[in-house]
């Protein structure tokens, strides 16, 4: 009996791990992934770039750098500097394994979705 429960922890335990993995694999691999433009994501330092986000400090200039087009013109132009700080903040968000929760465009995505539902629920 003690084996059987001993061994069903073991299975979970190894489970959890690959899932996590995986998950983290995902996250840590979408700067190689195709953006919604179909070229692979990379630093966007264009002169758009540069005329949408010429107000931000240094470490949110950078931030924007690493983000798609769309999402870049969203938190360059339309985030106010809570919502860039909390998008960069979900950014750094590690997982147990020391691998990034989530990738910068889906931070922002995600700063976007909250801030929508917040905005439903003043109307």
């Amino acid at each position: 009996m003690k084996v059987q429960k001993l061994v069903t922890t073991v299975a979970a335990t190894v489970i959890f791990a690959v899932f996590s993995s995986i998950s983290a694999l995902d996250a840590q691999n979408a700067d190689t992934q195709l953006t919604a433009k179909g070229g692979p994501s990379k630093p966007y330092h264009s002169k758009k770039m540069r005329e949408k986000c010429h107000g931000l400090s240094q470490d949110m200039y950078e931030f924007g750098s690493l983000l798609n087009e769309s999402n870049q013109k969203m938190f360059c132009s339309t985030f106010d500097d809570a919502q860039r700080k909390q998008a960069m903040q979900m950014a750094k968000e590690k997982n147990i394994f020391g691998n990034p929760k989530m990738t910068p465009d889906q931070a922002v995505e995600r700063t976007a979705k909250e801030a929508s539902k917040e905005t439903d629920k003043i109307n």
